[in-house]
């Protein structure tokens, strides 16, 4: 919304004091005082402002066990397989996938190489840092929920940090198994950052473990797959809302 407001109406928005804004009519009585240029911008805070986020290792002795596991488990009762598995790459990049159960991140887990893992950040909910003890799949960045600015920043700071980002850019979790329109957020950091762009689709998921029920189904001759797609280079693109279309029509190309 912040940079909307920026580019549309041609001002600069100090961050600290629309987040200070109680209510509706505040931030537009704030908004009317505005002149261009006056204050740091959204784009200056979160890409050239001082780093804020301190990456943090969690070296956690059962990963190499859990993410074990949960490959045999997957290959055994879904036969999931990685496909094109050779175009993952850990650069400093963001890897986007579409988001369609629990079995995401466990899935991509064992996709990824071993080494890499300790480089592939993914956000998370600040009340949910307890799993970090129990699936402890990818490092995470702790944020409270709700806080796009917090996401945006961050996520930033750790690619500055040439660290790699697993991004979900429907937001959530599919309700229905059709992919959700994508949200911009991937496309921004990747055009500002010159960061490429691995998109990943993922199949079958769903069906095995759909958002609306408590277990998954290890029954039925089910199967699933990960699919890595080439990568997306965002300097390509004249804009980030081309960028995104761009990333959401090669995930949804292999969906099946």
């Amino acid at each position: 919304m912040i940079v909307y407001l920026e580019e549309n109406l041609s001002i600069s928005i100090d961050i600290s004091k629309i987040k200070a804004c109680r209510n509706l009519q505040e931030m537009v009585n704030y908004l009317a005082t505005l002149n261009k240029s006056e204050v740091e911008t959204i784009d200056s805070y979160i890409f050239e402002s001082p780093i804020k986020l301190k990456l943090k290792k969690f070296n956690n002795p059962f990963q190499s066990v859990v993410i074990g596991l949960i490959k045999f488990l997957s290959q055994w009762w879904w036969k999931v397989k990685i496909i094109n598995g050779q175009n993952l790459k850990y650069d400093n990049v963001i890897i986007a996938s579409n988001h369609e159960s629990y079995l995401d991140l466990a899935w991509l887990s064992f996709a990824v190489s071993k080494s890499a893992r300790k480089d592939i950040y993914i956000m998370g909910k600040k009340e949910m840092s307890y799993l970090k003890y129990i699936l402890p799949l990818f490092p995470v960045i702790w944020i409270e929920q709700n806080n796009t600015m917090d996401v945006l920043k961050f996520s930033a700071d750790a690619l500055r940090q040439y660290k790699t980002l697993l991004i979900f850019p429907e937001g959530t979790r599919t309700s229905d198994g059709k992919m959700k329109p994508f949200k911009l957020g991937a496309a921004y950091l990747a055009k500002h950052l010159n960061t490429k762009i691995i998109p990943v689709t993922i199949n079958g998921a769903f069906e095995i473990w759909p958002r609306n029920k408590k277990f998954f189904k290890i029954t039925g001759g089910l199967t699933g797959s990960v699919t890595v797609g080439d990568p997306i280079d965002p300097m390509k693109y004249k804009t980030i809302e081309a960028l995104n279309a761009a990333i959401e029509k090669a995930i949804k190309s292999k969906i099946k």
